[in-house]
Protein backbone atom coordinates (compact mmCIF):
# COMPACT_ATOMS: atom_id res chain seq x y z
CA UNK A 1 0.00 0.00 0.00
CA UNK A 2 1.74 3.26 -1.25
CA UNK A 3 2.07 5.78 1.73
CA UNK A 4 -0.31 7.97 3.36
CA UNK A 5 -0.89 10.93 2.05
CA UNK A 6 -3.12 14.15 3.51
CA UNK A 7 -5.61 14.60 0.24
CA UNK A 8 -6.05 12.85 -2.69
CA UNK A 9 -4.37 15.47 -4.94
CA UNK A 10 -1.40 15.26 -3.03
CA UNK A 11 -1.47 11.25 -3.71
CA UNK A 12 -1.72 11.89 -7.24
CA UNK A 13 0.77 14.48 -7.76
CA UNK A 14 3.18 12.04 -5.17
CA UNK A 15 2.29 9.20 -7.64
CA UNK A 16 3.22 11.29 -10.57
CA UNK A 17 6.17 12.20 -8.95
CA UNK A 18 7.52 9.14 -8.43
CA UNK A 19 5.48 6.61 -10.95
CA UNK A 20 4.71 9.51 -13.54
CA UNK A 21 4.83 6.92 -16.42
CA UNK A 22 2.59 4.13 -15.03
CA UNK A 23 -1.23 4.22 -15.94
CA UNK A 24 -3.38 5.46 -13.96
CA UNK A 25 -7.47 6.24 -15.68
CA UNK A 26 -8.43 4.44 -18.79
CA UNK A 27 -11.21 6.31 -20.26
CA UNK A 28 -13.62 4.14 -22.80
CA UNK A 29 -16.06 5.62 -25.38
CA UNK A 30 -17.55 4.52 -28.58
CA UNK A 31 -15.34 6.70 -29.86
CA UNK A 32 -12.02 4.68 -28.88
CA UNK A 33 -9.78 4.50 -25.41
CA UNK A 34 -7.71 6.83 -23.66
CA UNK A 35 -5.29 6.12 -21.20
CA UNK A 36 -4.13 8.64 -18.80
CA UNK A 37 -0.87 8.11 -16.76
CA UNK A 38 0.04 9.49 -13.46
CA UNK A 39 1.99 12.27 -14.99
CA UNK A 40 -0.74 13.24 -17.72
CA UNK A 41 -3.60 13.23 -14.65
CA UNK A 42 -1.70 15.76 -12.47
CA UNK A 43 -0.89 17.70 -15.02
CA UNK A 44 -4.41 18.44 -16.18
CA UNK A 45 -5.77 18.57 -12.88
CA UNK A 46 -2.75 21.17 -12.01
CA UNK A 47 -3.80 22.61 -14.88
CA UNK A 48 -7.69 24.06 -13.92
CA UNK A 49 -6.50 24.04 -10.48
CA UNK A 50 -3.95 26.93 -11.44
CA UNK A 51 -6.95 28.73 -13.67
CA UNK A 52 -9.05 28.44 -10.67
CA UNK A 53 -6.47 30.66 -8.67
CA UNK A 54 -5.82 32.69 -11.69
CA UNK A 55 -10.13 33.46 -11.44
CA UNK A 56 -9.82 34.84 -7.73
CA UNK A 57 -11.40 31.00 -6.57
CA UNK A 58 -10.67 31.15 -2.50
CA UNK A 59 -10.14 28.21 -0.80
CA UNK A 60 -12.74 26.45 0.94
CA UNK A 61 -15.23 27.55 -1.50
CA UNK A 62 -17.94 25.55 -2.66
CA UNK A 63 -18.26 25.67 -6.30
CA UNK A 64 -21.94 24.55 -7.75
CA UNK A 65 -21.07 21.86 -10.38
CA UNK A 66 -24.57 20.94 -12.57
CA UNK A 67 -23.66 18.37 -15.02
CA UNK A 68 -24.24 14.47 -15.17
CA UNK A 69 -21.40 12.41 -14.11
CA UNK A 70 -18.58 12.32 -16.95
CA UNK A 71 -14.59 11.84 -16.79
CA UNK A 72 -14.40 16.01 -17.34
CA UNK A 73 -16.56 16.70 -14.49
CA UNK A 74 -14.34 14.16 -12.25
CA UNK A 75 -11.10 16.08 -13.61
CA UNK A 76 -12.36 19.44 -12.28
CA UNK A 77 -13.21 18.26 -9.06
CA UNK A 78 -9.82 17.09 -8.18
CA UNK A 79 -8.67 20.53 -9.54
CA UNK A 80 -11.05 22.06 -6.84
CA UNK A 81 -9.66 19.92 -4.59
CA UNK A 82 -6.45 21.16 -4.94
CA UNK A 83 -7.11 24.35 -4.14
CA UNK A 84 -9.16 23.37 -1.14
CA UNK A 85 -12.28 24.20 -2.82
CA UNK A 86 -15.46 21.36 -3.19
CA UNK A 87 -17.83 20.81 -6.07
CA UNK A 88 -21.22 20.27 -4.79
CA UNK A 89 -23.07 18.09 -7.55
CA UNK A 90 -26.65 18.81 -9.09
CA UNK A 91 -28.00 16.94 -12.07
CA UNK A 92 -28.51 19.23 -15.00
CA UNK A 93 -31.79 18.60 -15.85
CA UNK A 94 -32.88 20.17 -12.67
CA UNK A 95 -34.75 23.57 -12.78
CA UNK A 96 -33.67 26.41 -13.53
CA UNK A 97 -35.20 28.27 -10.27
CA UNK A 98 -33.86 25.08 -8.17
CA UNK A 99 -30.42 25.76 -9.95
CA UNK A 100 -30.43 29.44 -8.66
CA UNK A 101 -32.12 28.34 -5.42
CA UNK A 102 -29.46 25.88 -4.56
CA UNK A 103 -26.81 28.45 -5.63
CA UNK A 104 -27.89 31.61 -3.32
CA UNK A 105 -28.32 28.74 -0.25
CA UNK A 106 -25.21 27.64 -0.40
CA UNK A 107 -23.46 31.14 -1.68
CA UNK A 108 -21.04 30.17 -3.76
CA UNK A 109 -18.85 32.11 -5.63
CA UNK A 110 -19.04 30.25 -9.09
CA UNK A 111 -21.33 27.74 -10.84
CA UNK A 112 -19.60 25.70 -13.24
CA UNK A 113 -21.89 23.18 -16.12
CA UNK A 114 -21.68 20.97 -18.56
CA UNK A 115 -24.55 19.95 -20.53
CA UNK A 116 -26.60 22.95 -19.73
CA UNK A 117 -29.23 23.67 -23.16
CA UNK A 118 -28.10 27.11 -24.29
CA UNK A 119 -32.02 28.55 -22.96
CA UNK A 120 -31.56 26.71 -19.60
CA UNK A 121 -27.82 28.62 -19.69
CA UNK A 122 -28.85 31.90 -20.33
CA UNK A 123 -31.81 31.69 -17.88
CA UNK A 124 -29.73 30.16 -14.72
CA UNK A 125 -27.17 33.63 -15.82
CA UNK A 126 -29.92 35.73 -15.15
CA UNK A 127 -31.02 34.72 -12.27
CA UNK A 128 -27.24 34.64 -10.85
CA UNK A 129 -26.29 37.87 -12.10
CA UNK A 130 -23.19 38.49 -9.58
CA UNK A 131 -22.18 35.00 -10.20
CA UNK A 132 -20.21 33.72 -12.63
CA UNK A 133 -21.47 30.70 -14.80
CA UNK A 134 -18.75 28.86 -16.63
CA UNK A 135 -18.26 25.83 -18.46
CA UNK A 136 -16.79 22.62 -17.63
CA UNK A 137 -13.26 22.52 -18.92
CA UNK A 138 -12.46 20.50 -21.99
CA UNK A 139 -9.51 18.30 -21.21
CA UNK A 140 -5.92 18.28 -23.03
CA UNK A 141 -5.37 14.91 -23.90
CA UNK A 142 -3.36 12.51 -22.40
CA UNK A 143 0.05 12.29 -24.44
CA UNK A 144 1.93 10.06 -22.28
CA UNK A 145 4.66 12.65 -21.80
CA UNK A 146 6.74 12.59 -18.70
CA UNK A 147 6.05 15.10 -15.59
CA UNK A 148 6.52 18.89 -16.15
CA UNK A 149 8.53 20.04 -13.32
CA UNK A 150 6.99 23.71 -13.32
CA UNK A 151 4.57 24.11 -10.84
CA UNK A 152 2.80 27.37 -9.59
CA UNK A 153 3.73 27.56 -6.01
CA UNK A 154 0.22 28.91 -4.63
CA UNK A 155 -0.45 24.89 -5.27
CA UNK A 156 2.38 24.17 -3.12
CA UNK A 157 0.67 24.92 0.38
CA UNK A 158 -2.95 24.04 -0.86
CA UNK A 159 -2.84 20.48 -2.71
CA UNK A 160 -1.95 18.74 1.11
CA UNK A 161 -5.68 20.02 2.66
CA UNK A 162 -5.85 17.62 5.83
CA UNK A 163 -7.67 14.96 6.25
CA UNK A 164 -10.43 17.06 7.23
CA UNK A 165 -10.60 19.22 4.25
CA UNK A 166 -13.88 19.10 2.06
CA UNK A 167 -14.09 16.94 -0.71
CA UNK A 168 -17.07 16.56 -2.96
CA UNK A 169 -20.88 17.48 -1.68
CA UNK A 170 -23.10 14.40 -3.06
CA UNK A 171 -26.92 14.09 -3.05
CA UNK A 172 -28.70 10.25 -2.93
CA UNK A 173 -28.65 9.36 -6.89
CA UNK A 174 -32.46 10.98 -8.42
CA UNK A 175 -32.24 13.70 -5.63
CA UNK A 176 -32.54 17.62 -5.73
CA UNK A 177 -33.07 18.06 -1.52
CA UNK A 178 -29.68 20.26 -0.95
CA UNK A 179 -31.04 19.00 2.62
CA UNK A 180 -30.06 15.52 1.92
CA UNK A 181 -26.51 16.65 0.49
CA UNK A 182 -23.91 15.03 2.52
CA UNK A 183 -19.98 16.37 2.38
CA UNK A 184 -17.57 13.84 1.82
CA UNK A 185 -13.78 14.29 3.24
CA UNK A 186 -10.37 13.58 2.57
CA UNK A 187 -10.17 11.29 5.06
CA UNK A 188 -13.40 9.45 4.14
CA UNK A 189 -11.61 9.17 0.95
CA UNK A 190 -8.20 7.83 1.99
CA UNK A 191 -9.25 6.24 5.34
CA UNK A 192 -12.37 4.12 3.34
CA UNK A 193 -9.84 3.75 0.20
CA UNK A 194 -7.50 2.24 2.06
CA UNK A 195 -9.86 0.37 3.90
CA UNK A 196 -11.67 -1.45 0.54
CA UNK A 197 -8.29 -2.12 -1.23
CA UNK A 198 -6.87 -3.82 1.82
CA UNK A 199 -9.90 -5.77 2.12
CA UNK A 200 -10.28 -6.46 -2.04
CA UNK A 201 -6.22 -7.38 -1.77
CA UNK A 202 -5.82 -4.40 -4.51
CA UNK A 203 -2.19 -4.75 -6.66
CA UNK A 204 -0.81 -2.35 -9.18
CA UNK A 205 -1.73 -4.72 -11.82
CA UNK A 206 -5.79 -4.53 -10.96
CA UNK A 207 -8.21 -2.78 -13.30
CA UNK A 208 -11.17 -1.61 -11.42
CA UNK A 209 -14.26 -0.68 -13.66
CA UNK A 210 -16.07 2.06 -11.51
CA UNK A 211 -19.14 4.37 -11.58
CA UNK A 212 -18.60 7.27 -13.09
CA UNK A 213 -18.39 9.78 -9.95
CA UNK A 214 -20.99 12.43 -9.39
CA UNK A 215 -24.05 10.56 -7.88
CA UNK A 216 -23.91 9.35 -4.14
CA UNK A 217 -20.73 8.91 -2.31
CA UNK A 218 -19.76 4.99 -2.93
CA UNK A 219 -18.64 5.41 -6.57
CA UNK A 220 -15.48 7.83 -4.55
CA UNK A 221 -15.47 5.67 -1.70
CA UNK A 222 -15.73 1.96 -2.55
CA UNK A 223 -14.47 3.14 -6.09
CA UNK A 224 -12.15 5.77 -7.44
CA UNK A 225 -10.04 6.02 -3.82
CA UNK A 226 -9.41 2.42 -3.41
CA UNK A 227 -8.53 1.56 -7.06
CA UNK A 228 -5.98 4.53 -7.13
CA UNK A 229 -4.69 4.33 -3.21
CA UNK A 230 -4.21 0.28 -3.65
CA UNK A 231 -1.60 1.81 -6.87
CA UNK A 232 -4.43 0.13 -9.30
CA UNK A 233 -5.92 1.59 -12.69
CA UNK A 234 -9.43 3.46 -12.19
CA UNK A 235 -11.74 1.93 -15.63
CA UNK A 236 -14.55 4.35 -16.72
CA UNK A 237 -16.95 3.42 -19.34
CA UNK A 238 -19.22 6.22 -19.37
CA UNK A 239 -23.08 5.78 -20.40
CA UNK A 240 -22.38 2.60 -21.06
CA UNK A 241 -26.48 0.87 -21.28
CA UNK A 242 -25.06 -2.72 -21.14
CA UNK A 243 -22.97 -3.98 -18.32
CA UNK A 244 -21.00 -6.74 -20.46
CA UNK A 245 -19.74 -3.85 -22.26
CA UNK A 246 -17.65 -2.51 -19.41
CA UNK A 247 -16.04 -5.99 -19.58
CA UNK A 248 -15.70 -6.45 -22.62
CA UNK A 249 -14.37 -2.72 -23.34
CA UNK A 250 -11.50 -2.61 -20.06
CA UNK A 251 -10.86 -6.11 -18.98
CA UNK A 252 -11.39 -5.43 -15.18
CA UNK A 253 -9.70 -7.14 -12.53
CA UNK A 254 -12.15 -5.77 -10.00
CA UNK A 255 -15.59 -3.99 -10.70
CA UNK A 256 -17.60 -1.98 -8.59
CA UNK A 257 -21.35 -1.25 -9.36
CA UNK A 258 -24.59 -0.49 -7.82
CA UNK A 259 -26.95 -3.11 -7.52
CA UNK A 260 -29.22 -3.11 -10.48
CA UNK A 261 -26.04 -3.29 -13.03
CA UNK A 262 -24.90 -6.05 -11.07
CA UNK A 263 -28.10 -7.77 -11.19
CA UNK A 264 -28.01 -7.05 -15.59
CA UNK A 265 -24.53 -8.29 -15.18
CA UNK A 266 -25.14 -11.65 -13.86
CA UNK A 267 -28.35 -12.00 -16.25
CA UNK A 268 -25.69 -10.91 -19.40
CA UNK A 269 -23.82 -13.77 -18.22
CA UNK A 270 -26.46 -16.75 -18.41
CA UNK A 271 -27.32 -15.23 -21.47
CA UNK A 272 -24.13 -15.23 -23.06
CA UNK A 273 -23.70 -18.96 -21.71
CA UNK A 274 -27.23 -19.88 -23.15
CA UNK A 275 -26.33 -18.17 -26.57
CA UNK A 276 -23.20 -20.35 -27.02
CA UNK A 277 -24.95 -23.46 -25.87
CA UNK A 278 -28.18 -22.58 -27.45
CA UNK A 279 -29.70 -23.47 -24.19
CA UNK A 280 -32.41 -21.19 -21.97
CA UNK A 281 -31.48 -19.01 -19.33
CA UNK A 282 -32.64 -21.58 -16.60
CA UNK A 283 -30.75 -24.66 -18.49
CA UNK A 284 -27.47 -22.56 -18.66
CA UNK A 285 -27.64 -21.74 -14.47
CA UNK A 286 -27.86 -25.23 -14.04
CA UNK A 287 -25.17 -26.18 -16.72
CA UNK A 288 -22.83 -23.33 -15.17
CA UNK A 289 -23.44 -24.38 -11.52
CA UNK A 290 -22.86 -28.42 -12.44
CA UNK A 291 -19.67 -27.78 -14.00
CA UNK A 292 -18.29 -25.49 -11.33
CA UNK A 293 -19.70 -26.65 -8.48
CA UNK A 294 -19.02 -29.88 -6.58
CA UNK A 295 -20.21 -32.89 -7.63
CA UNK A 296 -17.37 -32.98 -10.66
CA UNK A 297 -17.29 -36.72 -11.37
CA UNK A 298 -20.70 -36.97 -12.70
CA UNK A 299 -20.57 -38.00 -16.39
CA UNK A 300 -22.99 -35.38 -17.52
CA UNK A 301 -20.67 -32.92 -15.64
CA UNK A 302 -17.91 -34.12 -17.71
CA UNK A 303 -19.84 -33.04 -20.81
CA UNK A 304 -21.08 -30.01 -19.63
CA UNK A 305 -17.33 -29.41 -19.00
CA UNK A 306 -16.60 -29.81 -22.48
CA UNK A 307 -19.69 -27.30 -23.39
CA UNK A 308 -18.73 -24.70 -21.12
CA UNK A 309 -15.11 -25.04 -20.00
CA UNK A 310 -13.60 -26.66 -17.03
CA UNK A 311 -14.35 -23.85 -14.40
CA UNK A 312 -15.99 -20.76 -14.06
CA UNK A 313 -12.79 -18.70 -15.01
CA UNK A 314 -12.81 -20.35 -17.57
CA UNK A 315 -15.99 -19.79 -19.21
CA UNK A 316 -15.85 -15.93 -18.51
CA UNK A 317 -12.16 -15.76 -20.24
CA UNK A 318 -14.12 -17.84 -23.41
CA UNK A 319 -17.20 -15.60 -23.29
CA UNK A 320 -15.86 -12.21 -22.80
CA UNK A 321 -11.86 -12.39 -22.76
CA UNK A 322 -12.45 -11.12 -19.32
CA UNK A 323 -10.00 -11.03 -16.02
CA UNK A 324 -12.79 -10.28 -13.71
CA UNK A 325 -12.07 -11.90 -10.52
CA UNK A 326 -13.48 -9.70 -7.92
CA UNK A 327 -17.17 -7.46 -7.75
CA UNK A 328 -17.96 -4.93 -5.38
CA UNK A 329 -21.88 -4.70 -5.37
CA UNK A 330 -23.34 -1.13 -3.95
CA UNK A 331 -26.22 -2.70 -1.77
CA UNK A 332 -27.62 -5.79 -1.59
CA UNK A 333 -28.03 -8.67 -4.31
CA UNK A 334 -30.48 -11.41 -5.20
CA UNK A 335 -29.70 -15.01 -4.01
CA UNK A 336 -29.89 -16.13 -7.97
CA UNK A 337 -26.94 -13.64 -8.92
CA UNK A 338 -24.82 -13.93 -6.17
CA UNK A 339 -24.96 -18.05 -7.15
CA UNK A 340 -23.90 -17.06 -10.66
CA UNK A 341 -21.40 -15.08 -9.76
CA UNK A 342 -20.06 -17.65 -7.64
CA UNK A 343 -20.58 -19.98 -10.41
CA UNK A 344 -18.04 -18.12 -12.00
CA UNK A 345 -15.62 -17.95 -9.32
CA UNK A 346 -16.03 -14.32 -8.73
CA UNK A 347 -15.55 -13.48 -5.40
CA UNK A 348 -18.25 -10.87 -4.75
CA UNK A 349 -18.63 -8.71 -1.84
CA UNK A 350 -21.14 -6.21 -0.68
CA UNK A 351 -20.24 -2.93 0.16
CA UNK A 352 -23.74 -0.87 1.84
CA UNK A 353 -24.95 2.00 4.02
CA UNK A 354 -26.80 5.02 4.13
CA UNK A 355 -24.94 8.72 2.52
CA UNK A 356 -24.39 9.92 6.35
CA UNK A 357 -22.11 7.01 6.49
CA UNK A 358 -20.23 7.96 3.00
CA UNK A 359 -22.34 5.08 1.51
CA UNK A 360 -19.89 2.64 3.28
CA UNK A 361 -20.31 1.41 6.65
CA UNK A 362 -20.21 -2.22 6.11
CA UNK A 363 -18.25 -4.77 3.77
CA UNK A 364 -18.67 -8.09 3.58
CA UNK A 365 -17.25 -10.92 1.35
CA UNK A 366 -20.29 -13.30 0.54
CA UNK A 367 -21.71 -14.96 1.78
CA UNK A 368 -23.21 -13.52 5.06
CA UNK A 369 -24.93 -15.43 7.78
CA UNK A 370 -27.74 -12.73 8.04
CA UNK A 371 -28.73 -8.99 6.70
CA UNK A 372 -26.43 -7.42 8.99
CA UNK A 373 -22.84 -6.26 7.76
CA UNK A 374 -19.21 -6.21 9.71
CA UNK A 375 -18.66 -2.65 10.51
CA UNK A 376 -15.74 -1.61 7.94
CA UNK A 377 -12.33 -1.25 10.62
CA UNK A 378 -12.24 2.91 12.01
CA UNK A 379 -16.10 3.36 11.53
CA UNK A 380 -17.50 3.57 14.30
CA UNK A 381 -21.54 3.55 14.87
CA UNK A 382 -22.75 4.56 18.53
CA UNK A 383 -26.91 3.64 19.87
CA UNK A 384 -28.03 6.36 21.90
CA UNK A 385 -30.62 6.38 24.68
CA UNK A 386 -33.22 6.38 22.01
CA UNK A 387 -32.23 3.75 19.66
CA UNK A 388 -30.70 5.57 16.74
CA UNK A 389 -27.38 5.36 15.38
CA UNK A 390 -24.64 7.91 15.06
CA UNK A 391 -21.86 7.12 12.95
CA UNK A 392 -18.15 8.46 14.02
CA UNK A 393 -14.67 7.26 12.47
CA UNK A 394 -13.89 7.16 9.11
CA UNK A 395 -17.57 6.59 7.39
CA UNK A 396 -18.76 10.31 9.30
CA UNK A 397 -19.51 12.58 6.75
CA UNK A 398 -20.45 16.28 7.32
CA UNK A 399 -23.89 18.33 6.52
CA UNK A 400 -23.72 20.75 3.84
CA UNK A 401 -24.12 24.15 5.47
CA UNK A 402 -26.95 25.74 3.85
CA UNK A 403 -29.18 29.40 4.06
CA UNK A 404 -32.43 29.96 3.09
CA UNK A 405 -33.36 26.44 2.42
CA UNK A 406 -36.32 26.01 4.42
CA UNK A 407 -34.97 27.76 6.89
CA UNK A 408 -34.08 31.46 7.15
CA UNK A 409 -30.58 30.43 9.36
CA UNK A 410 -27.74 28.80 8.26
CA UNK A 411 -27.93 25.10 9.48
CA UNK A 412 -24.47 23.79 10.88
CA UNK A 413 -22.30 21.51 9.07
CA UNK A 414 -21.27 19.97 12.55
CA UNK A 415 -24.65 18.01 13.91
CA UNK A 416 -24.57 14.42 13.77
CA UNK A 417 -27.36 12.63 11.63
CA UNK A 418 -29.04 9.39 13.26
CA UNK A 419 -30.15 6.43 10.79
CA UNK A 420 -32.49 3.55 12.32
CA UNK A 421 -31.42 0.39 12.51
CA UNK A 422 -29.55 -2.17 15.18
CA UNK A 423 -26.31 -2.88 16.50
CA UNK A 424 -25.05 -6.52 17.46
CA UNK A 425 -20.75 -6.51 18.61
CA UNK A 426 -18.94 -5.43 15.29
CA UNK A 427 -22.62 -6.24 13.19
CA UNK A 428 -24.88 -3.78 12.00
CA UNK A 429 -28.11 -3.57 10.18
CA UNK A 430 -29.27 -0.67 8.42
CA UNK A 431 -33.47 0.53 8.06
CA UNK A 432 -33.74 2.16 4.64
CA UNK A 433 -35.75 5.27 5.14
CA UNK A 434 -39.59 5.00 4.28
CA UNK A 435 -39.71 5.40 0.19
CA UNK A 436 -36.27 4.26 0.04
CA UNK A 437 -35.61 1.31 -2.95
CA UNK A 438 -35.65 -1.77 -1.08
CA UNK A 439 -32.62 -4.46 -1.99
CA UNK A 440 -34.06 -7.19 -4.81
CA UNK A 441 -35.57 -10.42 -4.28
CA UNK A 442 -33.74 -12.83 -2.49
CA UNK A 443 -35.58 -15.25 -4.05
CA UNK A 444 -33.54 -18.11 -6.14
CA UNK A 445 -35.05 -18.95 -9.56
Amino acid sequence: MPERSPSLPAFLRSRARSLGPKPALIVSTPRGDALWTFADLWMEVRRQATEFLDRGLCPRSPVLLAGRPSPETLLTELALQAVQCFAIRLAPDLPVDRLSDAARATEVPLVMHRGLPADRLEALMGDLPDVPVLPVPEPIPPTGRPLDGTEDPRLEGLVPSGPDGAAVAVLPEGSADLVLARLLTQRNLLGLGERVGLELGGTEQDVWWVPVPGYGAAPYTAGLAPAWISGGIVGLVPDVADPMEGLWRIHPTVAVTRAREAEQLADRLLEEVAGAAGWNGRLARWAVRAATGPGRNDPLVAVLDALVGHSGRSVLKALIGGRLDRLVVLGDLSDRAADTFAAFQVTTFLARGPLVAADLWTLDRLPVPDARGTLVPGTEVRLDAEGRLEVRGISATRRLALKGWRSPERTEDWLPTYCPGSLSGQRLHWTPPAGAPMPPSTKTL
